[in-house]
């Protein structure tokens, strides 16, 4: 998908590289063609210069400048009609960029952001150096669920455990699968926002889900682990998602939930 993802934007770069270009082809000779007219102008006034007669003189004026007005006119008409079209074009190559950035941005599987998605977001929120935490996730008992409802069964817990976790956290937040059965949410503010937010998940989006297989309807109990790190100075993406992973396998041995990374330390 990212190979794709990355041909599909070249090609799009390229395609609006040749709009560009090919505007700009036009402008040149749309220039070259009033060049003419303007040059055929300065001779026709150079001409009139060098006659004697008044009235003559007069009427070759009325007759330039009219002309001129006109060249003028047609010139700042042509100009915004490029321009508009050009405008146009770009835009419409915008909008296909950035969907195709926003479906490379996307887990195939359940419509939230994917790892890469998530790595580049976590990336830009140590660099701004401000409060926030990771929430790492992982389901309890995935595996037996899929060894015996079927990967169908899974695949359709894993969308729909995606959709209620998306319910309890904010937009500004990012809710993201980072692989399998495990998920991360980046909580924009501090540890006491992050851990009102794991509260949710534990009474709002672990509990009983229906899954349908070929045979029948089934319920099953999903509870999620979870763990949390809190941004300090100095961490990398590595350092704080070691310490959220850290936190959310010290939950599974200990069996309870939610417990913060820096409260396990």
């Amino acid at each position: 998908r990212t190979v794709h993802f990355y041909q599909d934007k070249t090609n799009d770069m390229k395609e609006l590289l040749a709009v560009v270009a090919k505007a700009a082809s036009q402008v040149r000779e749309r220039d070259q063609r009033y060049a003419r007219q303007f040059g055929d102008l300065t001779d026709t006034l150079q001409a009139t210069a060098k006659l004697n007669d008044l009235a003559a003189i007069r009427q070759s004026l009325i007759m330039n400048v009219a002309n001129l007005a006109t060249c003028v006119t047609n010139m700042a008409r042509d100009s915004q009609e490029s321009v508009a079209e050009l405008r146009a074009q770009v835009r419409a190559y915008e909008i296909r960029l950035e969907e195709v950035e926003r479906i490379a941005s996307r887990d195939a599987l359940t419509g939230i952001a994917n790892r890469r998605e998530v790595e580049d977001q976590l990336a830009r929120r140590l660099n701004q150096r401000r409060p926030f935490s990771v929430v790492y996730l992982d389901l309890n008992g995935f595996k037996q669920i899929n060894d015996t409802l079927g990967h169908t069964a899974g695949d359709d817990l894993l969308k729909q455990f995606a959709e209620e976790l998306l319910t309890v956290f904010r937009t500004t937040d990012v809710v993201g699968r980072w692989g399998g059965d495990e998920f991360i949410v980046l909580v924009d503010g501090d540890l006491t926002e992050a851990r009102n937010r794991t509260e949710r998940i534990d009474k709002w989006v672990n509990g009983e889900y229906t899954l349908t297989t070929e045979s029948a309807r089934h319920k099953v109990p999903v509870k999620a682990a979870t763990g949390i790190a809190s941004w300090q100075i100095g961490d990398t993406p590595t350092t704080i998602l070691e310490r959220a992973d850290a936190a959310m396998y010290a939950v599974k041995r200990e069996r309870r939930l939610p417990v913060a990374a820096d409260a396990a330390a």
